[in-house]
């Protein structure tokens, strides 16, 4: 399966940054709710994409089922793009000759079409000059399977507001800082010092 365009437009902008303790917690519609360390929310069936094949990237997390990619991605949205420009910016990548869906709101923007025997949506959320994402891609003969999950995920994608995504970095720090302080407090040497 082919990468995602999300994962090339961050690579495209240089977006990097430090990464810090994702949450999953487990919800009453018997799916999993995951919390990215930049606010970004999103529900999924762990039967489908399982947290132990999961693997955390700068900009969030991708997820792999036996025949789907799920990524759900958050990074700034250091050029400035409004909803017509990203969308604008999109649809001149190969990766997007072929949109069937495309709606927006002031604030939102989702992609989906064919790329070669496969269907991908993507939809984008911005919130506090970060830009929101996630984007699933299967198979298009597996679209009766994958239709309802991903209407149950996009009733799920949300985005902290960035005072609350500032919170959760500073304790996300707070808790890194005070593991270390006590692991010297114990006599446990710093991998990162000459002794």
């Amino acid at each position: 399966m082919r990468a995602l365009p999300t994962v090339s437009l961050l690579l495209m902008l240089g977006v990097v940054g430090p990464a810090y303790a994702d949450r999953f917690e487990p919800r009453s519609d018997g799916w999993l709710g995951y919390s990215g360390d930049r606010g970004t929310q999103l529900a999924f069936p762990p039967d489908i994409f399982s947290p132990g094949v999961s693997q955390k990237t700068e900009s969030g997390r991708s997820f792999v089922a036996e025949d789907a990619k799920l990524e759900v991605l958050a990074w700034p949205n250091v050029n400035g793009w409004s909803v017509g420009s990203l969308k604008q910016e999109l649809l001149q990548k190969a990766e997007y000759d072929e949109v069937t869906y495309s709606p927006s709101g002031s604030n939102w923007l989702v992609m989906s079409g064919f790329r070669g025997d496969s269907i991908f949506y993507e939809k984008y959320l911005f919130r506090g000059g970060m830009l929101h994402a996630f984007s699933i891609e299967f198979p298009a003969s597996a679209k009766p399977f994958y239709a309802p999950i991903i209407e149950h995920m996009e009733d799920t994608f949300r985005a902290a507001s960035s005072d609350e995504t500032v919170s959760r970095l500073r304790q996300s720090r707070q808790i890194s800082q005070e593991v270390h302080s006590s692991k010297r407090l114990k006599g446990a040497r710093d991998p990162l010092v000459v002794y």
